[in-house]
């Protein structure tokens, strides 16, 4: 195969693999405030969930109006993820926590998980994204 005909091939596949994505609305509610920004994270997989924002798939900063936020991520492929949310008050990029890892700012993730000491688990907060999209609804606690 000449190198035109596989690189048209390629671009083919690739086209193929972005029509069967679609695009994933998050609606945070309940935020406490309008100070600060809104980081969400898009995770393909548990390993760091939820709080190690580095091994996250995507992450996108949305704006607060009011005590909502949406953000939309664009051509997500279908399958199971999660995604998680934190209330970044003081505008740092970070979720604060206190001396013993319990949370300053406000979070949540996918399925409004509320464990008792813990983190939510990927498992609690998993979604399956049909290929045509979706949106979800995130309630943030503190």
């Amino acid at each position: 195969m000449g190198i035109t005909k596989l690189a048209l091939s390629l671009g083919i596949l690739s086209l193929g693999a972005s029509l069967v994505a679609g695009d994933v609305t998050i609606q945070i509610k309940g935020l406490k405030s309008s100070k600060g920004q809104v980081i969400v994270g898009y995770w393909t997989q548990g390993g760091g969930f939820p709080d190690k924002m580095e091994k996250v798939a995507a992450k996108q900063v949305a704006s607060i109006s009011g005590n909502t936020a949406t953000v939309v991520f664009k051509n997500v492929a279908p399958g199971v993820c999660a995604f998680n949310l934190t209330h970044d008050e003081n505008g740092n990029g970070k979720m604060d926590t206190n001396f013993m890892g319990i949370p300053k700012e406000g979070f949540g993730c996918t399925n409004d998980p509320r464990p008792k000491m813990r983190a939510p688990k990927f498992d609690e907060a998993k979604v399956t994204v049909p290929a045509a999209g979706a949106t979800y609804v995130i309630n943030a606690a503190y």
